[in-house]
């Protein structure tokens, strides 16, 4: 997100020399645990095309609507499906973050040569106001004095950790610039990531080798929760790059959390996925890379309330974007998409205060604060219980989206579809999609009622009234479980 905002910030705000501070070795650097696959959607396509990378993008990623994900199960079957997108959506983009790093700094290198100077393999350890009111960053690199700091460094920000320290010294309370937390079925899950060459054969009863361009789901053959697995592969467009798979698991007692070699997670994997020749495919070096690697947990949904500050003069100032301002689980896949939506914001806000730091930083944070709340309460009921941590609730969330989907095509004036579909598009904001979701909530509490009434009546009418009672609760108690609203913090009319 450092990139963005230096594009952003030599391309709207005239800043003439923008220092980035990343932390990834090279553009091209790849890191075998953060080798995620990320899908732009049309909310980061804005800021690409923006910046007039959007056909880089589009060259180095696959589309959703040009591929096909495969089944592979462990008896052999395979079964194979396009990807069914309609024409008139916009397309989507999966792309690795190896590449989309190297998308993002070929265009600093290619227009903002001499202008933009990002310092690769360093890190922030200190940011600091000056007596003055200037600011100082002291990084591994080397310090610097800058008029503008914008904070991309991630969930562990220490510019948001230094924000938070200056509220508590003026005796605003720290409190404003710290996470504030919620619960989510997915946030705490453990996940690993397991490195495959660009190819790998297929089972017998399909021949060949699997498709680079291709998404595939290679099923294992224990349903035990202990033992289960399943390794989900995204489509990319580079054919001699490598493939990750990521395991995801809820059970803390998973068999593969305990195999800490090389050996014994080849033969579990050998033993738990028989469609594939896990040995030909998996070198003893990357299985004991993954053995020994301790993964990471998706985050608990959260956001700072406060993510700004203006020096008193008004001539520094600092401002947080990405994942220092909101994290979450990847859900949604809003991540990337609304970290660059962010450096958007802030960008417009720039140019509406003529570069004004006093009155940019303070109306972006106006600005965005709804949305980010909206965002936070989005990833709390928006597809958190994909990764099947229980089978029992999946089930239930299924049978809930379907209904959804059903109800929405039906009665179209009255019920929305999932939110899953509508943050895929940057014409809605996070704001108006969760006040869609929270009028599905009222009107469905209403028709369980409804329902309830109508079906307690007619029990009532044939005497039968424990009955009665029955059909008055079940439906109620039903949409109230099912469509629970927003807490009052986080509601679109906070």
């Amino acid at each position: 997100m450092g990139l963005a905002a230096a594009m952003m910030l030599c391309k709207d705000a005239r800043f003439e020399k923008v220092d980035v501070i990343e932390r990834t070795e090279s553009a091209d650097y790849f890191e075998p645990d953060k080798a995620f696959v990320f899908s732009i959607f049309e909310r980061g396509q804005k800021f690409m095309e923006h910046v007039g990378a959007l056909d880089s993008l589009r060259q180095s990623s696959v589309g959703s609507k040009s591929f096909a994900i495969s089944r592979l199960y462990p008896n052999g079957k395979v079964t194979r499906k396009q990807a069914a997108i309609n024409d008139d959506a916009v397309e989507n983009y999966w792309i690795p973050r190896r590449d989309f790093i190297k998308v993002m700094h070929d265009v600093v290198e290619s227009d903002y040569a001499g202008k933009i100077e990002v310092h690769f393999g360093a890190e922030c350890k200190s940011l600091e106001e000056l007596p003055g009111g200037g600011l100082r960053v002291r990084a591994s690199c080397g310090d610097f004095e800058p008029s503008f700091v914008v904070g991309a460094d991630g969930l562990r920000s220490c510019v948001r950790e230094a924000l938070a320290g200056w509220a508590g010294e003026a005796g605003e309370g720290r409190d404003g610039y710290e996470m504030r937390k919620y619960p989510s079925l997915s946030s705490g899950l453990r996940y690993k990531v397991l490195t495959f060459p660009p190819t790998f054969p297929l089972p017998p009863s399909e021949g060949g080798q699997a498709v680079h361009s291709e998404a595939y789901v290679v099923i294992g053959k224990s349903g035990r929760r202990k033992e289960r697995l399943r390794l989900g592969f995204l489509p990319i467009a580079d054919a001699d790059a490598p493939r990750t798979a990521n395991f995801v698991s809820a059970a803390e007692d998973h068999k593969i959390w305990s195999l800490k070699d090389a050996e014994s997670l080849l033969a579990y994997l050998e033993d738990s996925l028989p469609q594939i020749p896990v040995r030909k495919i998996l070198d003893e070096e990357e299985a004991g890379r993954f053995a020994r690697s301790e993964g990471g947990r998706f985050p608990m949904p959260q956001y700072v309330e406060r993510f700004v500050r203006v020096s008193g003069d008004g001539r520094s100032g600092v401002a947080l974007v990405g994942d220092a301002l909101h994290a979450f689980p990847p859900d949604l896949g809003q991540g990337v998409n609304s970290g660059l939506e962010d450096v958007m914001v802030l960008r417009d806000r720039m140019l509406e205060a003529g570069g004004d730091l006093a009155e940019a930083l303070p109306s972006f944070e106006r600005t965005r604060v709804r949305d980010v709340r909206s965002l936070i309460r989005l990833m709390q009921v928006g597809y958190p219980l994909q990764y099947k941590q229980s089978m029992l609730k999946h089930a239930v969330w299924q049978c809930k989206f379907l209904g959804q989907m059903v109800m929405a095509k039906v009665f179209s004036k009255i019920f929305h579809r999932p939110p899953i579909f509508d943050v895929q598009s940057a014409s809605l904001t996070y704001t108006d999609i969760l006040e869609k979701v929270e009028r599905n909530c009222r009107r469905y509490q209403a028709f369980g009622v409804a329902i309830g009434l109508a079906a307690g009546v007619a029990c009532a009418t044939r005497g039968a009234m424990p009955a009665a009672a029955a059909c008055i609760l079940a439906p109620f108690l039903a949409t109230a479980l099912l469509f629970k609203r927003a807490p009052r913090e986080l509601r679109t009319t906070a």
